[in-house]
């Protein structure tokens, strides 16, 4: 009997290795676009922001996809009556702001410039087959100047199964 669980573990564990099913339904994956430059952020829109990193990815099984982006955000408020913000968001088949993955920061006039590490993170179902272009988007807000987001990146997991 033990020889037959060797001989069947010798030929059993070639044949799953080498079995499409089995590269076809993987357990995790990763991709990502990063860039060690800084980004001028120079719009106000939300509709028509500046895109600082995009990714298209293709699910490779039914799972789950965690969208993960950040980035070093620097600006001066130009009104010392009013705080200066900027937005930023995450969005998935959209080059305008997601509202329900967005946030704001927010400075008060200083003499110098503010400096925001920021993040943000969504998680989407996916099906095998689909694909989706995934970006992380800013944009300035009144009452700033010299916005830069420093450093962006945006990474992208997929989990197959839900714990």
């Amino acid at each position: 009997m033990r020889n037959f669980k060797s001989l069947l573990s010798i030929v059993a564990v070639p044949v799953l290795f080498t079995c499409n099913q089995v590269h076809a339904t993987p357990e995790t994956g990763i991709d990502y676009s990063q860039t060690a430059s800084t980004i001028t952020i120079n719009t106000i829109s939300t509709a028509t922001p500046n895109v600082l990193r995009s990714k298209t990815i293709a699910c490779p099984a039914d799972g789950f996809l965690v969208a993960t982006a950040n980035a070093l955000f620097s600006f001066t408020v130009s009104n010392s009556t009013f705080p200066g913000t900027i937005a930023y968001s995450v969005s998935r088949n959209s080059t305008a702001f997601d509202a329900n993955h967005q946030h704001n920061v927010f400075g008060n006039y200083v003499f110098d410039f503010h400096r925001f590490p920021a993040s943000m993170q969504r998680v989407d179902t996916c099906t095998a087959g689909q694909t989706f272009t995934y970006r992380f988007l800013a944009t300035r807000g009144t009452n700033v100047f010299d916005v830069t987001a420093r450093q962006p990146n945006l990474v992208i997991l997929f989990f197959r199964d839900q714990l």
